[in-house]
């Protein structure tokens, strides 16, 4: 009952960042809305709150306290806990990261990164809000949707990088891109081997890639064609060469999907 309460908790909050509202979510969920409504209110507070601007003193210490429990998550289980965490419910823990990392860095902050690019002064707030995210992201199905959107994103910024005429940080994002492909293949692995009957998940992942291909192929079509329209005739070859890299990856995420 606790693993699905959390399953449906990160289902809800990640469509209140796609725009949902907080009703929506609750009538999807009419048997849990006593439970979601506190903790989805209180996540959506925290992004549309922009007047609290916590002391350097507080931030610091707040840093600290994140980056431990981050640090210790991410460990195997051994003789120590971190006692302040080793009692707190796993849903309680997605709102307190979504609350810290508002204090750190201002809900502005965090909302003015989620445009920015490699290289823009603000990108390192846009990832550390992303790997929070993963970090309290708990069922492996609802990590890998969030894989996906992040690969999407990638590819987002590969076109605005071409805009730019900023080819080599088409690279580095290239490599990001086939991280997150990677993790989805792993995670696909520990869903099949937690129930090898239960073909649903997976079939539900492969139609977020196959998607995801398409939408993000469109998107580099057209970044190729603008540069193309304004005489642009290195970045046209840049964006074909990293439009087919990542058609290639995205079919071999797919035939790992199929591989049983």
């Amino acid at each position: 009952m606790a693993e699905r309460f959390e399953n449906i908790l990160d289902e809800c909050i990640e469509r209140l960042l796609q725009g949902e509202s907080v009703e929506q979510c609750l009538e999807r969920y009419p048997e849990h809305a006593v439970q979601l409504e506190p903790l989805l209110r209180a996540a959506k507070a925290t992004r549309e709150t922009s007047s609290v601007e916590p002391r350097p003193e507080f931030k610091a210490q707040a840093r600290y306290q994140m980056e431990s429990l981050l640090h210790a998550k991410g460990q195997k289980a051994g003789p120590r806990r971190l006692p302040l965490v080793s009692w707190v419910p796993r849903w309680a823990v997605v709102v307190a990261a979504v609350f810290l990392v508002i204090l750190l860095a201002g809900s502005g902050t965090v909302a003015a990164s989620s445009s920015s690019l490699p290289g823009d002064t603000l990108y390192p707030v846009k990832t550390a809000t992303e790997r929070v995210w993963l970090s309290m992201t708990f069922s492996d199905t609802a990590r890998a949707r969030l894989q996906a959107r992040l690969a999407d994103r990638r590819v987002a910024e590969m076109a605005r990088m071409a805009e730019r005429g900023n080819t080599e940080r088409m690279e580095e994002l290239s490599a990001r891109f086939s991280a997150h492909l990677k993790k989805i293949e792993e995670l696909a692995a520990r869903i099949r081997a937690a129930n090898p009957e239960d073909e649903a998940k997976i079939a539900e992942l492969r139609d977020i890639l196959m998607s995801s291909m398409e939408r993000d192929e469109a998107v580099l079509q057209a970044a190729q064609e603008r540069a193309l329209l304004r005489g642009r005739p290195a970045v046209e070859r840049a964006i074909e060469l990293a439009k087919s890299r990542l058609m290639d990856r995205y079919e071999e995420a797919l035939r790992s999907l199929d591989n049983k």
